[in-house]
């Protein structure tokens, strides 16, 4: 079947739990509150296989400036096909115009983020306060 591709800030919470939990992330315990977040989120794109919820990125942006990502999410079993990558395409293409797209991610990731554009920020340090 073929992934359709969908701007939607709508999405069902166990959808979205069921996302999260397949890349072991604990938020998907707690999928109200995730679908309160994206429901919040400048923009949401989704990737389905049918009625399967197989990929997720999202935005926070300021309108002109910067703009934020904070969750990329492909399912395992859909990772390795270009879900990802058309995601970010998608987001990028979005947010043409401004001056940056920023976003954290673990050290495993890099390379995939380098393929989609986007290169290291020298001398930048991420931190953050967790409360989980």
């Amino acid at each position: 079947m073929a992934i359709m591709y969908r701007a939607s800030k709508e999405i069902d919470s166990n959808s979205l739990g069921d996302l999260f939990l397949s890349v072991n992330w604990p938020l998907g315990y707690q999928p109200d509150k995730l679908r309160r977040a994206f429901s919040r989120s400048e923009q949401v794109i989704t990737a389905w296989d049918g009625e399967k919820l197989v990929g997720l990125v999202n935005t926070i942006a300021d309108g002109s400036v910067t703009a934020f990502v904070p969750y990329l999410l492909v399912n395992p079993g859909y990772q390795k096909q270009g879900i990802g990558k058309t995601l970010i395409g998608i987001i990028v293409s979005a947010h043409e115009g401004y001056e940056r797209i920023v976003l954290l991610t673990e050290k495993d990731t890099v390379d995939f983020y380098k393929k989609c554009g986007f290169v290291d920020a020298q001398g930048i340090h991420s931190m953050m306060i967790t409360h989980q």
